[in-house]
Formats: C-alpha cells, sequence, structure tokens
C-alpha cells in the first residue's frame, strides 16, 4: 500500500481510542483506521466514509460488539490509511451515537471481568451439571469453545463481541456446565476462602482442635489445601475432616465453581 496514504498514527497508550475516533468523526474522514496488537499480523480495522463508523472487523468477526470489545482496551498501536473502503457495512449508527453507547458497553464489560477468572484461566466442560441444560445459540457457540485448552482472553478473541462472550461464560460458569477447574480435581487443588464476620448470619463455633486453629489462620484465600497440608504438616485425611467442618461451621467459602467441586467430593466421602 502506498505509504503517502498514512495520515494518522501512534500508540493507544498515548491516544486513546475513543478521541481519535472522535477526531476522525469531527473530520468527517473516510478510510481505514487499523489497531495492532502484540504482533503486527493481529489487528482491527474500523472503516470510516465521511466520520461514521461504517464497518469494524478482526478474526473473521464483524459488526458493532468487535468495535465495542476494542474500545474497552488501551493496548497496541494504531493507522489510519485514507481512502479504503469498507468490504461491506456492518454498523449503521452515528460515530456519536456509537461513542455513548461504548460507554455503557464498557462499564458492562468492567463488571464481568470483575467477575470471572483471569483471562488466561483454562476452563472445561463439567461432567456433573446439577440440571439437565436449556441453552439457546450463544449458549451452545461459547460452550462449543470450551475444550479445556482455550483461555479465557482466547474464547473472547474467537467470539468477537467480548461482553457477549463474558456475560454468556459467567453464566454457564454459574449454571455449572464450565469451570476453571479440571474434571478430575481432587481436594488438594481445592482452595478455601476466608470468611469474614460481616458475611455470617449466625453465631459460629470455634474449632475445638489446635491443628484445625492452626489450619484456620493459615487459610488466605490463595493457598491450595495441598500447600496448606504441607505448611501446617498434618495427614490429608485431618486436613479434609478439618476443612469439612470449616466449610459447615460457616468459617470458610470456596468460589462459585470450586464450591460445586468440594460439595461433590464431600458427598462422595
Amino acid at each position: 500500500m502506498d505509504e503517502n496514504t498514512l495520515k494518522l498514527s501512534g500508540t493507544l497508550s498515548e491516544f486513546p481510542l475513543a478521541d481519535v475516533i472522535q477526531f476522525l468523526g469531527m473530520t468527517e474522514k473516510c478510510g481505514v483506521l487499523r489497531i495492532f496488537k502484540e504482533q503486527e499480523d493481529e489487528y482491527v480495522s474500523l472503516y470510516f466514509k465521511n466520520g461514521n463508523l461504517m464497518h469494524a472487523s478482526s478474526n473473521g468477526n464483524s459488526g458493532i460488539g468487535v468495535f465495542y470489545s476494542e474500545l474497552a482496551h488501551e493496548t497496541g498501536h494504531f493507522k489510519f490509511i485514507s481512502g479504503e473502503q469498507p468490504p461491506e457495512t456492518s454498523i449503521n449508527k452515528p460515530i456519536q451515537v456509537v461513542l455513548l453507547e461504548a460507554q455503557t458497553y464498557s462499564d458492562e464489560l468492567k463488571h464481568f471481568q470483575s467477575l470471572l477468572p483471569p483471562d488466561d484461566t483454562v476452563l472445561y466442560i463439567q461432567p456433573y451439571p446439577d440440571n439437565v441444560p436449556v441453552l439457546n445459540s450463544a449458549d451452545w457457540q461459547i460452550l462449543s469453545m470450551v475444550n479445556g485448552r482455550r483461555t479465557i482472553k482466547r474464547i473472547c478473541q474467537k467470539i468477537g463481541d467480548e461482553l457477549v462472550a463474558r456475560s454468556v461464560l459467567w453464566d454457564l460458569l454459574c449454571r455449572g456446565l464450565i469451570s476453571d477447574v479440571h474434571p478430575d480435581t481432587d481436594w488438594n487443588h481445592l482452595i478455601p476462602l476466608p470468611m469474614s464476620p460481616d458475611e455470617v448470619k449466625c453465631d459460629r463455633p470455634f474449632p475445638h482442635f489446635l491443628r484445625t486453629n492452626l489450619l484456620l489462620k493459615a487459610i488466605d484465600g490463595h493457598t491450595s489445601i495441598k500447600e496448606l497440608r504441607k505448611k501446617i504438616e498434618i495427614s490429608e485425611n485431618e486436613i479434609i475432616e478439618d476443612i469439612k467442618y470449616l466449610y459447615d461451621t460457616h468459617w470458610i467459602k470456596f468460589s462459585v465453581v470450586q464450591e460445586r467441586v468440594f460439595l461433590r467430593l464431600k458427598n462422595e466421602t
């Protein structure tokens, strides 16, 4: 491509994407804005005509969701190339409307980001769902992406609309259809979380045994049962007995996903 057609470039850390788009809208530009990721061959294309966003595409996905997902990120660099025409029209809204809607999208996206495990977490199909699931097309599409190898980030990239992907993933996690814990996980890999007094609606009996008190003090919400057992030097049977007691007496809890695994293991013993 002729380098003379390059009109605008920079990094998103210096020039937020919303500001760049606002400029393109005010100056009624026609062309494509390409946002590049960590690797040069990964990019999002935003096509403008008379300052309005007409099309957004990335990784085979297109539409307004691709644009909204990209607007929420603050890393990468961009280049605007004037004169390039959109291959199709997937967006038909004034740029100011698009930017206003993007703020709501961003707020909702941050909400689901806070609920889900970290982006590098691998997800698994759960072999023991609580009920026979009723799934819509979005559920099936995203469920088909969960294969025990793909991370949350990769699934979001393949779907294109990050908010849709994250909201459906959270729903599937809450329904027990997928998990961030391998189906064959045993007690050792579970991570107990301390419960604060504000979370408890009843009186809690204090543990009778010294080892149980030591275990309770060692639980920090980051250490697995296997690591806790090594730390306080007790047997596997003893720590399982204590973990059950602390759970039943409301001293500890587990994440939404790990609680299902815990209760299944608890019922099996």
